[in-house]
């Protein structure tokens, strides 16, 4: 009597034991529908989620580029703007110093404005707006809007004439130098870059600083233009002259306005 209720004991025990099992099974399908039905619906949401985040982004992207691309536009015109400006004020300050050199002389003078430079490196040149309509003629002096010897007119239009500037070294020029002896010498260009002074007396005492002028031993060049000033002396024992660099704003000056000196 015994041995049969623990029997029917152990037999509950297991049915129970089953259904728990069963249940547990039952429980982890369901939320693993669950599972797999919410993932499926949360899918597509996830993806359009990820689609209006990227394409905001990238529309965020392009309108900062398109700002950028406009500020550089601006920056750009402003730019110009103010090289125009500058340009303007340049041009105002040469033509009143200009117009003072012009006052200050008694020469005859012919105002003009520089059209153009030589495409050819090797030869120093402008093109200016004066011609023989303005009785402009070879050989003319031309002076800077400061006032410095600039070069000589040395191909005459209608129009328009070509200055050899004296920076180039096919111009030639009678100089004097203002020291005690006045000491005369020859001007020539420097391979278009500087200006050098020949011929000077070797007992002549030369200094740097003394101002360089034209001599006025040439016809249609007058005495007393500035030409620049002693930069270097170079002497040598055995040579009969001294010669010396002049330095000369021309070799360094943007030019824009001219005056021809008619006499």
């Amino acid at each position: 009597m015994t041995a049969r209720p623990l029997s029917r004991r152990l037999l509950s025990t297991g049915v129970i034991i089953l259904c728990l099992a069963g249940l547990s099974l039952t429980s982890s399908g369901v939320r693993g529908g669950l599972e797999s039905g919410g993932a499926a619906i949360l899918r597509p949401l996830s993806a359009g989620a990820w689609w209006v985040t990227d394409h905001l982004s990238l529309r965020k992207k392009n309108d900062i580029a398109t700002e950028r691309d406009h500020l550089r536009l601006e920056v750009a015109a402003l730019g110009r703007r103010l090289q125009s400006t500058e340009d303007s004020l340049a041009a105002a300050q040469a033509s009143l110093h200009l117009e003072q050199f012009v006052a200050s002389t008694q020469l005859n003078t012919e105002k003009g404005k520089v059209i153009a430079y030589s495409p050819d490196p090797g030869i120093k040149s402008i093109v200016i707006n004066l011609g023989k309509r303005d009785n402009i003629k070879v050989g003319l002096a031309v002076v800077s809007d400061n006032g410095f010897f600039l070069g000589k007119i040395h191909d005459v239009h209608e129009a328009t004439s070509t200055v050899l500037l004296v920076t180039d070294g096919q111009l030639l020029l009678s100089a004097r130098i203002h020291n005690d002896q006045q000491s005369l010498g020859l001007i020539r260009g420097e391979r278009g870059l500087a200006v050098t002074m020949d011929y000077i007396s070797k007992n002549d005492r030369v200094e740097v600083g003394q101002t360089v002028v034209t001599s006025g031993t040439e016809s249609n060049i007058p005495p007393g233009i500035l030409v620049g000033s002693i930069a270097s002396i170079q002497t040598k024992s055995d040579a009969l002259f001294q010669q010396a660099s002049v330095a000369s704003p021309v070799a360094y000056t943007p030019i824009r306005e001219v005056a021809v000196i008619l006499q």
